[in-house]
């Protein structure tokens, strides 16, 4: 059984990536600094490490053993300055490769963003070879900075690679659709372009999908973008959400 170390297991993405592992024949220890994170990973099935990101002895302890580390934790937060997000996003990601090489992990497999792209206007039809020369937000930026530092780290016997989704939705996302909800109730709910502006979306299982496959094939330090393979305007994308939501909510309610 291969044993695997995960980042930010009880998260949006981490909560649907355990499950799918443990389905694949994974064993896994999941951080968790808080006593609220520990039971949402050991109710999933992980093991759960004690700990934060900054955090070396949990981390070293963490990884022993394990043949590839999953980092997913971030703070997906567009307004907090670059200040803010580098000693989580950068720093922290810059000590678990070290602690990972150190205790000779074979993969890590890094949860980046598409957002690394961004250059405050309209990008269309940009592959892996884009470059943004405005990158303007924190988050983006600090991205970014962390996956560039994984994929230098890259060799044959230390293989890593980035995956890139745009917006992450699905059961359980505590953000998109609550916000959503929340500007409607104060009346700032707007649509750009009457609804008419396009999202390119992933869905959190496909997310996880990619994820995995990224851990099975032999990597050569690149990032990739990956997408639900459709581009939606967004209030149809509101419509699928919202739909699905209801499904949930009356699958539940009779069952």
């Amino acid at each position: 059984m291969k044993k695997v170390f995960i980042t930010g297991g009880s998260g949006f993405v981490g909560q649907n990536l355990i499950p799918m592992l443990i389905a694949n024949g994974y064993q896994i220890n999941a951080l968790a600094r808080s006593a609220k994170a520990v039971h949402i990973v050991e109710k999933l099935g992980a093991t759960a490490i004690k700990g934060d990101l900054n955090d070396k002895h949990a981390l070293e302890f963490g990884v022993k053993d394990c043949s590839t580390v999953f980092h997913l934790a971030a703070s997906v937060d567009f307004f907090a300055s670059e200040k803010q997000l580098r000693k989580l996003h950068v720093e922290a990601t810059e000590l678990l490769l070290k602690v990972a090489e150190n205790a000779n992990v074979k993969r890590f497999v890094y949860l980046s963003a598409a957002s690394v792209i961004m250059t405050g206007k309209p990008v269309i039809n940009a592959d892996e070879t884009f470059v943004s020369d405005n990158i303007i937000d924190g988050y983006s930026k600090t991205k970014l900075q962390a996956e560039n530092l994984v994929l230098e780290v890259n060799t044959k016997s230390f293989q890593t690679i980035a995956i890139r989704p745009p917006l992450i939705w699905g059961k359980g996302d505590p953000n998109t659709l609550a916000g959503i909800i929340e500007a409607t109730k104060k009346g700032q709910m707007q649509f750009i372009d009457k609804g008419k502006h396009r999202f390119v979306t992933c869905h959190v299982l496909n997310v996880c999908h990619a994820l995995i496959l990224a851990e099975q094939t032999v990597q050569n330090g690149k990032a990739y973008f990956i997408t639900d393979g459709e581009t939606l305007y967004s209030k149809n994308l509101l419509k699928i959400m919202l739909v699905r939501r209801v499904s949930s909510f009356l699958k539940d309610l009779f069952h």
